[in-house]
């Protein structure tokens, strides 16, 4: 079959939003589930789409459109074969089949997540799957890494991608159903899949720009605590993916709402320490999120991630102060607000160790409500007579 083959088996988080029917705001999000009929439906369009890739290459080997899938890097699978290294896991990229296998044994008993969350971090390590003309490259380079094939286009989705409307064109002539479109050649067919697959890249950045957006509104006016899992950690913070949702952030060290505290930052393990080293963050931990919007900036919101667990993340330091006056004549109330911001970071680097330092200081914001009182005179002078 083709898993046996060695196709990959890989994961990548799709979210779905429910939208009010009035006025079509996100009231709840999750992730989109695959069923067993879904799989179903996809082997066999994976067969079609290899068997129209044979049939218009043996007619127009010079400018049939292909889809291929190069083989990964090893520079962009370091970081990760490094973080589950320590976890005695093996993660060997040689080809798609021992990739495969390697994912297969990649489990945790007591983490039933973890073997999903491996295969999420090595969908983004892989290189992009690309169109390409066939007369453009060695049939050597059609391979496609991530299907295990040999040769692979894309023919069954013709009503939401042009590429497959090119391939219906292509076969249509190949079984004399209706003649070439004319003035067909490599360059056309390579200068049309060098749109497509810069126009794929858009799309993709709009669907994740939209994807924030909703998430944006559905997470405004809330305050949800979830557990969260480190996909990344970095000197300034990590990244954490919220599986209930299927969404990710950022959590930053510097934010306001940070408490006075010390964590450090170790570059050749990618991990952060407590001062008191009674917590430790690394890449795969499980890790407990606030999350809020922050509407500070009216043109800009956002949604910020706060970890409450390990306790980097303190709460806001606020004092309030208010002064009320009252006389039982004409009183004016003015409300003045004074904003003291302390933010203190000190960085300290060791090269022996490659540890970093960082100190946060939290931000106090006092709000102070004073009362001016204009009192008008009631006394009357006598006139002399």
């Amino acid at each position: 079959s083709r898993l046996e083959k060695g196709a990959l088996s890989l994961s990548s988080p799709q979210v779905k939003f429910k939208r009010d029917e009035e006025n079509q705001e996100p009231v709840d999000v999750e992730l989109y589930e695959l069923k067993e009929t879904n799989s179903l439906i996809e082997e066999f369009m994976l067969l079609a789409n290899i068997a129209v890739a044979k049939e218009i290459l043996k007619f127009f080997p010079a400018y049939s459109l292909l889809r291929r899938h190069p083989p990964p890097k090893m520079k962009t699978f370091l970081g990760l074969i490094d973080s589950v290294k320590k976890m005695g896991i093996q993660l060997n990229i040689e080809s798609s089949k021992s990739l495969s296998n390697s994912l297969d044994k990649a489990v945790k008993q007591d983490d039933p997540y973890f073997n999903e969350l491996i295969r999420i971090l090595t969908t983004r390590c892989l290189t992009p799957a690309v169109y390409f003309s066939s007369g453009t490259l060695p049939q050597s380079q059609f391979y496609h890494y991530g299907l295990a094939c040999q040769i692979y286009t894309h023919f069954t989705s013709p009503i939401r991608r042009y590429a497959d409307v090119v391939v219906h064109r292509l076969l249509a002539a190949a079984i004399g159903a209706e003649p070439l479109p004319k003035a067909l050649n490599k360059n056309q067919v390579q200068a049309v899949c060098n749109n497509i697959n810069r126009r794929g890249r858009m799309a993709d950045i709009a669907a994740r720009d939209s994807t924030r957006l909703h998430t944006l509104i559905y997470f405004k006016n809330k305050i949800l605590t979830e557990t969260g899992r480190v996909l990344q950690v970095r000197a300034n913070g990590f990244t954490v993916l919220v599986p209930r949702y299927g969404i990710e952030g950022k959590v930053y060290f510097h934010s306001s709402t940070s408490a006075i505290t010390v964590w450090s930052y170790n570059r050749e393990t990618k991990t952060i320490t407590s001062p008191n080293k009674q917590f430790k963050i690394q890449v795969f931990d499980q890790v407990e999120i606030q999350i809020t919007v922050d509407e500070t900036m009216a043109h800009a919101p956002r949604v910020v991630y706060t970890c409450i667990n390990p306790p980097i993340h303190g709460k806001i330091q606020t004092n309030n102060t208010n002064t009320n006056t009252n006389t039982n004549t004409n009183t004016n109330t003015i409300n003045t607000t004074t904003t003291t911001t302390t933010t203190t970071t000190t960085t300290t680097t060791t090269s022996t160790n490659a540890t970093t330092t960082t100190s946060f200081t939290t931000t106090t914001n006092t709000i102070t409500n004073t009362t001016v009182i204009k009192t008008k005179s009631n006394t009357k002078k006598k006139k002399k007579k």
